[in-house]
């Protein structure tokens, strides 16, 4: 149970939770990836966005940049099947374009790394970093009010 849902129901089991603010003072990631690494426009893009992330710490360098890899290939492996087709014409057969079978297994294992940073909902919450709500309690009653004066107009 992520530990939101504990702190909601007022820690049923009686454990002792970790600190809220334990969770964000970590080393943080550099902004920019290390020159060696070499990335392409997708992985500095990604590395950006997940270095920006206040969970994402030093020690995290390393699975961040094979995704970052990934990012990359993925793009390039898009380009060629863009460029070629999804087949190819051999001595008069027609062969896959062996560029959509690594693109799917690289797209596996962006899709595994990406969820090692909690970039979607779902992964959020299994991380315990964060309880993701679709609406406010705010936002939910500003709309009642607009619901209601819209009745009353």
């Amino acid at each position: 149970m992520p530990l939101e849902q504990k702190r909601a129901l007022g820690n049923p089991g009686h454990q002792k939770l970790p600190d809220v603010q334990a969770t964000h003072d970590v080393a943080r990631i550099e902004a920019k990836p290390p020159r060696h690494l070499r990335l392409g426009p997708e992985g500095k893009r990604l590395w950006a966005h997940v270095a920006d992330l206040p969970w994402v710490a030093t020690s995290d360098a390393a699975a961040l940049a094979e995704v970052c890899k990934d990012a990359d290939l993925a793009l390039a492996l898009r380009a060629d099947i863009a460029e070629h087709g999804v087949a190819y014409e051999v001595r008069g057969r027609v062969m896959p374009n062996p560029s959509l079978g690594r693109l799917e297994n690289v797209a596996k294992r962006l899709t595994q790394g990406m969820s090692l940073f909690g970039l979607s909902p779902a992964d959020r919450t299994r991380l315990g970093i964060a309880e993701v709500k679709a609406k406010s309690k705010l936002e939910e009653l500003a709309e009642r009010r607009e619901a209601r004066a819209q009745r009353h107009a």
